[in-house]
């Protein structure tokens, strides 16, 4: 598998020709439905300029209960083949790809960035979740007109509004569910919303 080969095919169900191509490029991979399910494993191990005829079972026409596979009766004529060269896994191939010395340098590397890569991932799915349950905590006090998550480069964090008067209330509430949700502490600041930007 994992050749490319050029084709001519032909394919009938019965009297009826359902395929018929020329010159078809096609890449040899297992498992494949390209140009007919089964085909590709029928082609495998055929060399240029050889010639084929086999059966494949192709799916039923329609849905309906009772609807039986269709067998096709398929010629095909194999006119190219080329093979994957796939490089040997050294230390030179190690050299080419970057600035190692040998292929179990590469491996490493290659390691140990998938496992930053995992780390980063989870790290930043936590932190999401992390959030998600202070804007929850926040949307259940009283006193708040809007919640919602906000980037601060350091793991972001939510920006709430609320009355004056449930402040301190919802300060201190919402860091005890934020604890309890998490077991972390979270910081929290109270401060005037002003009128913003506005020409003096």
């Amino acid at each position: 598998m994992g050749d490319q080969v050029v084709v001519d095919v032909k394919a009938r169900v019965g009297d009826e020709t359902i395929m018929e191509e020329e010159t078809m490029e096609l890449l040899l991979e297992a498992d494949s439905n390209q140009p007919l399910p089964g085909f590709a494993e029928q082609v495998v191990g055929l060399k240029a300029g050889d010639s084929a005829d086999f059966d494949l079972s192709l799916p039923a026409e329609s849905d309906e209960e009772g609807a039986e596979p269709r067998q096709a009766q398929v010629h095909v004529d194999l006119n190219t083949v080329r093979e994957r060269d796939m490089p040997a896994m050294d230390d030179e191939l190690a050299m080419m790809v970057g600035d190692y010395e040998t292929l179990d340098a590469l491996k490493a590397s290659v390691r140990e960035r998938l496992e930053e890569e995992a780390r980063q991932s989870a790290e930043s799915e936590y932190l999401d979740k992390v959030l998600d349950a202070m804007v929850e905590a926040a949307w259940d006090q009283p006193g708040v007109w809007g919640a919602r998550m906000t980037g601060a480069g350091f793991g972001g964090c939510t920006v709430n509004l609320v009355d004056a008067d449930h402040a301190a209330a919802f300060a201190r509430e919402v860091a005890l569910r934020y604890r309890e949700r998490t077991n972390l502490e979270p910081d929290i600041y109270v401060c005037r919303a002003e009128q913003g930007v506005r020409v003096l």
